[in-house]
């Protein structure tokens, strides 16, 4: 059985949408509008904003811990930054899928989409991501090497 890590993180879990909450409207017309910006985006092939208003998006989703809606947009801007070769949008698409597997405690699908996206930053020569991203790779690895310490 897998050993759940939450890396001295708070333990993150998906909420569901909650209808009768005072914000849902207000929140629902801002997706909606943020959408309809990405996607406009999208046809006028400006990929950058196109990505960029996705990932408001998957911001808007992790504020409400919703991991699982939010790595469904990290994977729209990952295929569209990919096929319009944005290096710098599949790196941060990445780290984002990263992320949100983290907050659900998929340690190694996490290690594995920041492994990938530290490949992706060597190859093109973005040293600054490069490191960023090997820091918080460390710290994944540290707490894996702790709990197996710990735990056998």
């Amino acid at each position: 059985m897998q050993q759940l890590i939450s890396l001295g993180k708070k333990v993150r879990r998906r909420i569901p949408f909650n209808p009768e909450h005072p914000e849902s409207e207000k929140n629902i017309k801002n997706i909606s509008e943020i959408l309809e910006k990405a996607e406009r985006a999208y046809r006028e092939s400006n990929i950058k904003d196109c990505v960029k208003y996705y990932r408001e998006i998957c911001t808007l989703y992790e504020n409400i811990e919703d991991f699982c809606t939010s790595s469904y947009f990290h994977k729209r801007c990952l295929d569209y930054s990919k096929r319009y070769k944005y290096i710098n949008g599949e790196i941060d698409s990445l780290v984002g899928l990263g992320k949100c597997e983290e907050m659900v405690f998929n340690i190694n699908k996490s290690m594995e989409y920041m492994q990938k996206a530290f490949e992706v930053a060597m190859k093109n020569d973005l040293n600054p991501m490069a490191k960023a991203i090997s820091q918080y790779l460390t710290t994944v690895y540290e707490g894996v090497a702790s709990e197996y310490e710990q735990n056998g």
